[in-house]
């Protein structure tokens, strides 16, 4: 599979040539992954929106609606009170999605339809990168990806100050493609800017 680097405008996207000649032979789990603010929601709207177009059946699912809640609140709360701890950062970069439930999800969508993409932060954490056909990187600029979230938390009313970002996301963010190094397990790379 091709390796390559194309800028997607997350307002408008062109599928990147690689993306779309693997669509045209092969069918399966699409992964978009990146850092929160990367466009990744965008990026996988547009890729469904351009199956679709094309007359493919494409199913979308979000990592968030596979996150542990119960553990998300835990940590956004001690953030919140000044009691976050490196222990706290660990448990969210260990346990804040379930996986688990995650995979057997895009198993039995695999099952149903033609294309499943799968977008989310954390998203070649084991087991998943098995079960991904295609793996997509949304490369961004830390700034940029903040400043993404800045706008959109007013734009959606989400109340957790900006320092999540800089204090939650991006440690963990970092300690992720140390460990699990995205960035070669990707099929394709996108600059997102």
């Amino acid at each position: 599979m091709g390796r390559g680097v194309k800028p997607v405008n997350p307002a408008g996207l062109d599928v990147p040539l690689a993306l779309r000649d693997w669509a045209t032979d092969n069918s399966g789990a699409i992964g978009i992954n990146g850092l929160d603010g990367a466009g990744k929601t965008t990026f996988a709207l547009g890729l469904q929106r351009f199956l679709m177009d094309q007359g493919r059946e494409a199913q979308l699912l979000h990592v968030d609606h596979f996150n542990n809640d119960e553990v998300q609140d835990e940590i956004y709360e001690a953030f919140a009170s000044g009691e976050h701890t490196a222990a706290h950062l660990d448990k969210y970069y260990r346990s804040s999605v379930d996986y688990r439930m995650l995979f057997d999800a895009i198993e039995t969508a695999k099952q149903r339809t033609r294309y499943v993409i799968v977008e989310g932060v954390f998203l070649f954490k084991p087991p998943l990168p098995q079960i991904l056909d295609f793996k997509v990187f949304l490369e961004t600029e830390r700034s940029v990806a903040r400043d993404r979230f800045k706008r959109r938390r007013l734009e959606l009313g989400d109340e957790r100050p900006v320092e999540v970002f800089d204090r939650i996301w991006w440690p963990a963010f970092e300690r992720y493609c140390n460990e699990e190094k995205p960035l070669e397990t990707a099929d394709l790379i996108v600059a997102s800017r």
